[in-house]
């Protein structure tokens, strides 16, 4: 930037130029349109805008610049083109806004909903995104063909702590004001459409999973939910879970036993439901009746079916079951926790539907494994999993860092991102009819949720599973971790279990967008803790050594406190047929 005297008069007014047609100076648009003059006053060379206007800005003619130009033009003519589609709002007050602007020139910054009777709301954070539809239609700068300008935007608002909020009435329309950096704003009178909690939280997801980006899609997806839409799906999620998980209510089945060594939760939600045929394979072998059934059912379509096939697995094969119902899906880490409450052992095991026993004595396995290690290897611990061919499918978790970058018009973003990964994927072993494989028991950073046996008193301590994570992923390495935090590993020990659903990965867009949230989640809480020794598939930590003495005290992780739901207590419980 040259800065140099034009010999204009300290009193002339910044109109003053020679050029009698350029628009008025204005201080704001000035700076915006020159980024150089903004340097120089942080250097201190200049003291304001109007400074440099009058040392050698209008002497350049910097007000028929076509930036000066884009600026003024911006603020004196009409606000961008909006177009909203179909704003959501459930009863709790969170809204959903999703639409485009050709703001290219003038951007979108917030969006403020104002219903009546009720103080007006800003949304939060604004999500950009591609709009092929709208690039092909508006146009702007392009290479290769596609604009490099989000047209498309949405903007989610978590629920709303403002109990009045909940009682405007769905029918009325409402003054949606789109907020420009100008000042400008672009009234729109919309009816915010009505729609459940659940349905709110799924078309979030969903929108979440397919939305397009310029550049890398994991970056771009991160970047939003840093804004403060992420920790708003998390608050969505929250209430509803504990909405559903307050009426929870148990159905006993089958023998009551005073002495048990363990209790197997089991979460169901779809109708490929296990429960006949695993309880038949858990049940018929010897120390097994030591053991109770705990099936959570997350659907609430299956509570009649599946209460009749509780009663008659009961009576056939002798095994205690219990049934915990209630009228929604709250998720398998919910499910578990809430299970845990009914449980009558001091030993639980979270068991996947898909798990069943690959050796005929798992029972007794079980529990010699449990009185034959020392302490320390049996608070947390998991089997090694096969897929039905009988290659291994896990046998524990490890974590490490995933590098990406992203590019767009903006300039480049790098990040890493924690990744899960499973250990041993595939590999292939052989199988002997009717014996279970000998495996080495061994420490691990983490085992997977198909199956976890863990002391009841150390899951209490640990607040058991943390209700923020939205899907189905990441709970059970984050409890790990706090386990690990707390000064116990997980191990793995010689337990064969079958995963016979190990490899169908086929979800829902609102799957996918529950499983970006909870690695969003689960990156931010664990990645700033975690030093080199804890990544890679041989972490070289010191309760990660293969030894049978206590672990000495280490430094471990700090353990991060992430946002807790509060737990719901165990309702009341019916003694089913055949109590």
């Amino acid at each position: 930037m040259s800065v140099h005297d034009d010999r204009s008069s300290p009193a002339d007014s910044p109109e003053q130029g020679p050029d009698r047609t350029a628009p008025p100076f204005d201080e704001a648009l000035y700076l915006r349109a020159f980024p150089d003059v903004t340097v120089a006053i942080e250097q201190g060379q200049i003291t304001s805008g109007l400074d440099h206007y009058r040392m050698a800005g209008q002497a350049e003619g910097r007000l028929t610049h076509a930036a000066y130009l884009r600026e003024f033009e911006a603020v004196m003519g009409p606000p961008p083109r909006v177009t909203v589609d179909s704003p959501l709002r459930a009863p709790c007050g969170a809204m959903l806004i999703v639409g485009w602007t050709d703001d290219q020139e003038d951007a979108l910054t917030e969006i403020i909903v104002d219903q009546p009777g009720v103080r007006p709301r800003p949304t939060g954070a604004i999500a950009r995104l591609r709009r092929p539809d709208v690039e092909a239609a508006v146009g702007g700068t392009m290479i290769n063909g596609a604009s490099l300008h989000p047209f498309g935007f949405w903007a989610f608002a978590g629920p709303d702590p403002d109990p009045s909020a909940h009682e405007s009435n769905p029918e009325d329309h409402c003054p949606m004001q789109l907020c420009f950096r100008s000042g400008k704003r672009q009234i729109s009178e919309q009816r915010l459409e009505p729609v459940s909690n659940v349905a709110l939280m799924t078309k979030v997801l969903d929108g979440l999973a397919r939305a397009e980006y310029h550049g890398d899609r994991l970056i771009e997806t991160f970047a939003i939910l840093d804004g403060g839409m992420g920790d708003q799906i998390v608050a969505l999620n929250r209430m509803i879970t504990q909405s559903i998980t307050s009426r929870a209510i148990a159905e006993r089945f089958g023998p009551k036993r005073s002495k048990l060594l363990g209790s197997i939760i089991v979460p169901i939600e779809d109708r490929r439901n296990p429960l006949f045929v695993q309880a038949r394979a858990f049940s018929m072998q010897a120390g097994s009746d030591a053991y109770e059934f705990i099936y959570v059912i997350n659907n609430p379509d299956l509570i009649e079916p599946l209460c009749r096939e509780a009663h008659i697995a009961a009576q056939t094969y002798g095994v205690s079951i219990t049934l915990v119902m209630y009228p929604g899906n709250a998720g398998f880490a919910c499910a578990n926790n809430i299970a845990a409450g009914f449980a009558g052992s001091k030993r639980l095991l979270f068991v996947s539907p898909d798990i069943l026993p690959r050796a005929p004595d798992w029972a007794r396995t079980h529990a010699r494994v449990i009185a034959d290690r020392p302490g320390h290897e049996t608070r947390l611990f998991g089997p090694r999993l096969y897929h039905g061919d009988g290659s291994v499918t896990d046998g524990g978790l490890y974590l490490d860092v995933e590098k990406r970058i992203s590019g767009h018009a903006n300039g480049i973003t790098r990040r890493s991102v924690l990744r899960v990964e499973p250990l041993e994927t595939n590999a292939p072993i052989g199988i002997t009819q009717g014996t279970s494989q000998p495996t080495s028991s061994r420490p691990v950073l983490a085992i997977t949720d198909a199956f976890i046996s863990m002391e009841r008193g150390w899951f209490e301590r640990l607040n058991g599973f943390s209700e923020d994570y939205v899907g189905h992923g990441h709970a059970d390495a984050d409890l790990c971790l706090r386990s690990l935090a707390a000064g116990t590993v997980a191990w793995t020990h010689d337990l064969p279990m079958w995963h016979l659903g190990g490899r169908i990965t086929t979800q829902s867009p609102a799957q996918d967008g529950g499983s970006l949230v909870d690695r969003w989640l689960f990156s931010r809480a664990w990645q700033p803790v975690l030093g080199e020794e804890l990544l890679g598939p041989t972490p070289n930590h010191p309760l990660l050594a293969v030894t049978t003495e206590p672990p000495a005290q280490v430094t471990t992780p700090e353990r991060p406190a992430p946002s807790r739901s509060r737990r719901a207590a165990p309702a009341r419980t019916k003694s089913g047929a055949g109590a």
